[in-house]
């Protein structure tokens, strides 16, 4: 009789461990669809390249809404060098610790669309080309310190793209990028995100270029602070997505 009170005492703390644990976050199956368009304005005065950026997206299996706006220049230097500096203002971001309970203590991730964060971006981008085989290679190498919660990271963009020339000018090109997001300061795990980009660009008139994108990739979620302080031990959720995009470029000063 004994043997059997202490089982169902102990089966009786197990279950209330259990209830008061707090949920961890929950991946998507699959592959869940994101949308995002972008718009892109360079000028160019010497050696300098003024750059203007406006994004809209719905991450998440469409859930969260955000849009970022970009603004900076790029300097090119000898060699097919450029490098940059811009301040960009994005919100509908999602970190680490935004898995929290809402006021009705439910555990979910935070909406952050009105939530403006100002990030330093400091790019640097050599570039090397096949002019015969229409081909040109780039590195995109970009340091990001997010000014809202202190993140470092770091993206590496390697990119190769193929122009379809008419005459002396391109009339589309087709790009090939890979993607990978590394944290410098936060995290247990250095790589948090990784995609890989397909895109389709047609030339227009007066410097304009449009086009679809696509991307196949992953981002990678760690304990939050609201998690550990509710009793949570750890976890890691990793969230897939394809990414459906178009862009439109407009280069003008030249």
């Amino acid at each position: 009789m004994t043997r059997i009170t202490a089982s169902l005492a102990a089966l009786f703390f197990l279950a209330g461990a259990a209830a008061a644990a707090p949920p961890e976050p929950a991946s998507p199956r699959g592959y869940p669809a994101e949308y995002e368009a972008a718009l892109r304005a360079f000028g160019k005065s010497g050696r300098w390249e003024p750059m203007g950026e406006l994004v809209g997206h719905l991450r998440f299996e469409g859930r969260q809404a955000g849009r970022d706006l970009s603004l900076g220049s790029y300097w090119r230097g000898p060699k097919a060098l450029k490098a940059g500096a811009f301040l960009r203002l994005q919100s509908g971001a999602r970190h680490d610790d935004d898995w929290a309970k809402n006021p009705f203590r439910v555990w979910e991730w935070r909406d952050t669309a009105d939530r403006t964060e100002p990030v330093l971006v400091l790019d640097a981008t050599p570039r090397a080309a096949l002019e015969r085989a229409g081909l040109l290679g780039s590195l995109k190498s970009r340091f990001e310190a997010n000014l809202f919660n202190g993140e470092k990271a770091l993206r590496l963009e390697p990119e190769l793209s193929w122009f379809w020339m008419e005459g002396l000018g391109p009339k589309a090109h087709f790009a090939l990028r890979y993607e990978a997001v590394f944290a410098l300061n936060f995290g247990a795990q250095a790589l948090r995100e990784q995609w890989v980009y397909l895109s389709a660009l047609r030339h227009g008139p007066r410097g304009l270029v449009i086009g679809p994108h696509v991307a196949l990739g992953e981002q990678v979620f760690e304990t939050s602070r609201a998690f550990k302080d509710a009793g949570g031990s750890s976890y890691r959720a990793r969230w897939k997505a394809l990414r459906l995009g178009f862009d439109a470029v407009w280069r003008f000063g030249r």
